[in-house]
């Protein structure tokens, strides 16, 4: 059974009744295996606790303290051994010269999941990458310091590992690490953004197909801007009564005020910052990798059973 997996930095100048909104919309017509979270504005309170649909069907892995969670369905997946990988390791990235443990603890949400149905186990991480204070060549390091991180966990524990989220730094960029460590990236086409920051990579043992970002849910409907247009006509109207001796005037602001309300109504509100980004997910523990290449094409082909989608990409809602 394929799995699908999401990766969405929520952040955003978005109020967080906004956020709840586009989120319940969102897991209206997805329901993804798991899901990777970036600047979780609710991380100090679980964000299950917030969002119904999430509530329903989800369990959360985060630091508390921290903006990156791991969401993943409770019917199809269970979190083992996260406690006992974290402490494995500890040592391994405080060996790194860039990255810590604290450093990683303070920038990711990670776990062992395993699937109900197969019993197939891996590793999902969920990671944010710092966005100021580093130049660029240091950012670059210590994604290369994180790729040292996921071979090292892929060698010891024979677990396929899943890394995904926003890096803050372009794929482009480092590409060609990737490919030295002998890991995988897929491309995908944008939507809304201009570069492509938010992506996966994945130990040689994971296929990915179908990488794809939803370009749907970046932005709100025009509700909220039209109500707020439509209160500053009623006050332009309500000036226009009290100052009849100047009707002129307040009939060309009354004017102005719907010709406002109707350019907002072909207008969106922009409540996140990044657009979600998608891919199936199966497992290939005899992979060869002489096969394969570092950075792919998501595109998407299944020979098999449709069932075995997991149901992902048709439009599934709670009742």
């Amino acid at each position: 059974m394929a799995l699908s997996v999401v990766t969405f930095n929520i952040g955003g100048d978005g109020t967080r009744k906004q956020k709840k909104r586009m989120i319940n919309k969102f897991f209206s017509d997805h329901l993804p295996s798991f899901i990777y979270f970036q600047e979780n504005p609710w991380r100090k309170r679980y964000i299950r606790n917030h969002v119904p649909k999430i509530r329903e069907r989800y369990e959360a892995v985060s630091h508390e303290q921290f903006d990156a969670t791991v969401l993943y369905r409770k019917d199809v997946l269970k979190d083992k051994g996260s406690a006992k990988l974290r402490e494995l390791f500890q040592d391994a990235f405080n060996d790194k010269s860039h990255l810590d443990f604290v450093t990683f603890k303070e920038r990711a949400s990670f776990s062992k999941l395993t699937e109900t149905k197969t019993g197939t186990s891996f590793v999902a991480i969920s990671w944010h990458g710092e966005y100021t204070g580093l130049s660029e060549q240091e950012k670059k390091e210590k994604f290369e310091d994180l790729l040292l991180v996921i071979k090292e966990i892929n060698s010891k524990t024979k677990l396929p590992v899943v890394l995904g989220g926003d890096f803050n730094i372009t794929l482009d960029s480092v590409s060609d690490s990737i490919e030295e460590q002998g890991l995988e990236v897929y491309q995908y086409d944008l939507q809304n953004r201009d570069r492509v920051i938010d992506f996966f990579v994945v130990t040689r043992d994971v296929n990915l197909p179908g990488v794809s970002a939803f370009g749907d849910y970046m932005y709100t409907k025009t509700e909220d801007q039209t109500i707020e247009n439509e209160d500053q006509t009623s006050e332009s109207e309500d000036q226009t009564i009290e100052n009849e001796d100047q009707t002129s005037r307040s009939e060309d602001q009354t004017s102005r005020s719907e010709d406002q309300t109707s350019e907002s109504e072909e207008e969106r509100k922009q409540v996140f910052d990044h657009d979600p980004v998608q891919a199936l997910v199966s497992f290939d523990f005899d992979k060869e990798d002489e096969d394969q290449t570092s950075v792919r094409e998501g595109e998407y082909t299944f020979d098999g059973d449709s069932d075995g989608v997991d149901y992902y990409f048709k439009n599934i809602s709670f009742k």
